[in-house]
């Protein structure tokens, strides 16, 4: 076992902060803080799994800077020691599931960088498997009751899978959507910025904007370094045509992280609905030399070309390449692709290609299940039959 598995931990460890950008500010802790956290942590764990109440998908983030909650491990420890003091008057076992639930957590306790740490120092399935050891414990408790009749012992354990399963239930609630469980997770952690962050994605799908606005404003705040929301941010005010309020996160964005692609590609938006041309055609040209492409960039700017109300910015010859760009590098079977390429067609007056482009695109996003986008292409799709164009603001 640890042979197998102690150069996978480490190898694990070495990914998640080599490539998964688990560095920086968030992680910078000293190693009284990794105590803090590690202690802390498996007493977390320990009453989860004995009082599993107001479970959330993800929990606030402990602050770890007082050197008074070194009393936690310091607990942890006593309660050890006095497992193995006491181990020939109460057996062994207590002290090995405890032994196998603190050994199974450590890679997880803090000692070693990992991603979500950035959000939470604790989450419910990495304890699954650490779980066994304490379970495996609890369930020769009822032999011990010895003066208490079988089916009176029967019953309180079917009583025990009874509750469980129904808080099993309830608690899958919060899976239907992505809705519901990032308005869970606010419920239960008003301060996720991850959350709000996520929540916002959701509503701009679903054409919600000014929600979206509002839950992008909130992890910025409580986030000052998360460039993902800032880049949103500025998309979502890009949408709603705040042109130089949306260049500013957008820069912002670019500021702190400077390789995150997704915030070039929306600067050159920017660009372009500011009649800069050359400039975003510049940040177009290195986006288009880098690997791999940003292809959600690419259709973005190749909708704004495509459809823009604007005579300066509108060139749906060159929607048209950049769109066949996308399609061809996703088979032509992305229907947000081929819906731009069906409104670059309808901008020259090439209706027949545009009502047949567009027909595909909303067989694919019936076969995705994005019924919302099958619905707005098919709007589309009338005009071109009737010889019209589209025009719109955002994409």
């Amino acid at each position: 076992y640890f042979l197998v598995g102690l150069p996978i931990g480490l190898l694990t460890a070495w990914l998640e902060v080599h490539h998964v950008e688990a560095a920086g500010v968030s992680f910078d802790l000293e190693f009284y803080q990794r105590c803090i956290v590690a202690g802390r942590a498996i007493v977390f764990y320990f009453f989860k799994l004995v009082w599993p109440n107001d479970l959330t998908f993800i929990y606030p983030r402990w602050q770890v800077t007082s050197p008074w909650l070194l009393l936690v491990p310091a607990f942890v420890a006593l309660c050890l020691f006095t497992l193995w003091f006491l181990r020939k008057r109460i057996g062994k076992a207590p002290l090995a599931a405890a032994a196998f639930f603190v050994v199974t957590l450590g890679p997880i306790l803090g000692f070693f960088n990992g991603y979500a740490f950035q959000f939470s120092f604790v989450a419910d399935h990495w304890q699954y498997l650490s779980s066994l050891g304490v379970i495996a414990l609890a369930s020769a408790f009822p032999n011990l009751l010895s003066g208490v009749s079988r089916n009176v012992r029967s019953a309180a354990l079917g009583f025990i899978l009874v509750a469980l399963a129904l808080l099993t239930a309830r608690q899958s609630f919060i899976y239907t959507s992505k809705d519901t469980l990032w308005r869970d997770t606010l419920l239960k952690n008003p301060n996720c910025w991850l959350a709000h962050n996520n929540l916002g994605v959701d509503l701009i799908e679903r054409g919600v904007l000014r929600g979206a606005e509002e839950h992008y404003r909130a992890a910025v705040r409580l986030n000052p370094r998360y460039y993902e929301a800032e880049n949103n941010l500025g998309e979502a005010l890009l949408a709603r045509n705040q042109v130089e309020e949306a260049a500013r996160h957008i820069n912002r964005s670019i500021e702190i992280n400077p390789t995150y692609a997704a915030s070039h590609w929306n600067q050159a938006l920017v660009l372009a609905r500011q009649a800069r041309s050359d400039e975003a055609y510049e940040i177009v040209d290195q986006g288009l030399q880098q690997r791999p492409i940003y292809l959600a960039g690419v259709n973005a700017f190749a909708w704004l070309l495509a459809t823009s109300p604007d005579e300066r910015v509108r060139k749906p010859r060159g929607a048209e390449e950049l769109a066949h760009r996308c399609c061809e590098a996703t088979r032509y079977a992305n229907p947000r692709f081929l819906d731009t390429l069906a409104a670059a067609y309808a901008n020259q007056n090439q209706f027949g290609r545009a009502a047949e482009t567009a027909s595909q695109a909303i067989d694919h996003a019936a076969r995705l299940g994005e019924t919302t986008l099958a619905c707005e292409i098919t709007r589309r799709l009338e005009l071109y039959k009737t010889g019209k164009g589209y025009l719109a603001f955002r994409r």
